[in-house]
């Protein structure tokens, strides 16, 4: 998962970073820094996703597919 990926879940969702940065347990400056690829999104990170968000492979590769990728910029 890269961090356009986090970007389209949380636009998807309708949140803002320092909405979903509280419900995964982050801060916002880690989130906003996965989004712009500048840290990796970890293990950990990628199943609180999933959990919180019931975000599957197939759902990352449609969005990986997926128009609203390709229109998000940083």
């Amino acid at each position: 998962m890269k961090g356009e990926t986090v970007r389209a879940i949380r636009v998807y969702h309708e949140l803002s970073q320092n909405s979903m940065a509280a419900q995964l347990g982050l801060t916002a400056g880690y989130l906003c820094m996965i989004e712009s690829n500048k840290r990796a999104v970890s293990d950990v990170v990628k199943l609180k996703i999933a959990q919180r968000y019931g975000v599957d492979d197939s759902l990352i590769e449609a969005l990986r597919r997926s128009s609203l990728i390709s229109k998000l910029t940083v």
